[in-house]
């Protein structure tokens, strides 16, 4: 069985392995971890199939919605709508039903007066009974890897010029070494999908993080 953690408890396990961090450091260690499970991938373990209703020509999406893989769009008899999706380029007439997907809806065409019920396959995201992203706990080695690989290297080029005692190359690229083989055992563990959809996503865990947004990330310490 998988156990998860929580945000808090990744970045309060980074701050007692790191020595010489502050407060300040917590912005770009959420930003760090983000880039560390883009680089892991999303597990295909997490496929989730469920039959949402339509309503008022819109099909809601799960709270845990990641990326999509299947979606089956059926009326009341359950029978298969034919479909495209809006941003495919080419537009189709009758009988095909566009779907143009958002951030919380499939919404469906005024043609789509018929359709009753939809089975959608999809990518879950990994979140707590707060509804908040949570980590797997077997990723937790990894990150922590990252983290102190990209630490030491952001230390190294801090004091570099400035007359103060900074780490060795040596150290910087043993750090690398160390989260590149924990890179490796972390996508076995996943069985990662393919990088295009893992940054997808990504993308999609990070917006639910609250206080994580643009501003936020722009805010790194350098």
């Amino acid at each position: 069985m998988n156990t998860n953690i929580t945000i808090e408890e990744m970045i309060t396990a980074i701050f007692t392995r790191i020595d010489g961090t502050d407060s300040r450091d917590e912005i770009i260690f959420q930003d760090w971890i983000y880039d560390a499970l883009r680089e892991i991938g999303h597990c295909t373990e997490d496929i989730i199939e469920e039959c949402l209703p339509v309503s008022d020509f819109r099909i809601c999406k799960p709270c845990n919605y990641g990326a999509l893989q299947r979606l089956d769009i059926q009326d009341h008899t359950g029978g298969s709508l034919y479909y495209q999706f809006s941003n495919t380029g080419v537009t189709k007439s009758e009988p095909y039903v566009i779907v143009h997907e958002d951030d919380s809806y499939f919404n469906l065409s005024t043609n789509a007066s018929n359709a009753s019920q939809a089975y959608i396959t999809y990518y879950s995201l990994p979140i707590g009974e707060d509804g908040k992203p949570v980590i797997r706990e077997e990723f937790k080695t990894a990150i922590i890897a990252y983290v102190q690989s990209q630490y030491i290297a952001r230390e190294r080029f801090r004091a570099i010029g400035k007359e103060k005692n900074y780490a060795p190359m040596s150290e910087v690229d043993y750090w690398d070494k160390i989260w590149m083989r924990e890179l490796g055992k972390a996508k076995g563990r996943a069985k990662a999908v393919n990088p295009e959809l893992a940054n997808t996503i990504a993308n999609k865990w990070m917006t639910m993080i609250p206080n994580f947004k643009n501003g936020n990330r722009r805010r790194r310490v350098k």
